[in-house]
C-alpha cells in the first residue's frame, strides 16, 4: 500500500464528494450538508488553491497508490503564520489501517519542514475517540479538553485539543 500526498485539484472533487457522502464519515465532519453536493466541494478546493498561495491553507488529497482515501490540510493559521491547524478524514475503506496516521505523520513533516512551522495543532470530538488515537500515534500531546463544547448529532461533546511543536 503506497500512501501519497498530492496538492488537491479540482479533478478531486468527485471522489472526494464520495467520501465525504459516507455516512459513518460524514457524521464526524462538521458543517457539511448532508447529502453534500460536488459543488460545494469544488468551491471547497477552488478556495484552497487561492489560500494556498496567499499560506492560508496547504490542502492535500490522500492518494493510496492510484485511490483516493481522503484529504488532509493545514489551515487556520496564527497571524504570524507559524501555527496551524490540521484536519482530515479518510474514507471508511482505508479506516484501521494506518492510514490517517500516516498522512497527518507526513504533513506535520511538510508543515515543519517546508514552512517552518513551530507548532500544529488539531482537535477531535469525544465520540471519535479513533481521531484522538490517530493525533496520539502522530506524535501529538494531549492539552487540553474543552467539555461540552460543540452540539453535534443532538448532543454536546467534549472536544479533545491535541498539539505538536517542532
Amino acid at each position: 500500500m503506497n500512501l501519497e500526498l498530492k496538492k488537491t485539484e479540482l479533478r478531486d472533487a468527485n471522489a472526494l464528494t464520495k467520501i465525504i457522502n459516507e455516512k459513518e464519515v460524514w457524521k464526524q465532519l462538521e458543517g457539511y450538508p448532508y447529502p453534500c453536493p460536488t459543488s460545494r466541494i469544488k468551491k471547497e478546493i477552488r478556495k484552497g488553491l487561492n489560500d494556498w498561495k496567499k499560506k492560508k491553507a496547504y490542502q492535500f488529497t490522500i492518494f493510496i497508490d492510484t485511490d483516493i482515501a481522503g484529504q488532509v490540510i493545514l489551515e487556520n493559521p496564527d497571524k504570524h503564520k507559524t501555527h496551524y491547524e490540521i484536519g482530515y478524514f479518510v474514507s471508511k475503506d482505508y479506516w484501521n489501517k494506518g492510514v490517517s496516521t500516516s498522512a497527518v505523520k507526513r504533513i506535520t513533516e511538510f508543515g515543519f519542514k517546508s514552512l517552518k512551522l513551530e507548532r500544529v495543532w488539531g482537535d477531535n470530538d469525544s465520540d471519535n475517540p479513533a481521531s484522538g488515537k490517530v493525533m496520539q500515534k502522530a506524535g501529538f500531546k494531549l492539552e487540553g479538553r474543552l467539555r461540552k463544547h460543540r452540539y453535534k448529532n443532538k448532543k454536546f461533546v467534549d472536544v479533545l485539543i491535541w498539539g505538536k511543536l517542532r
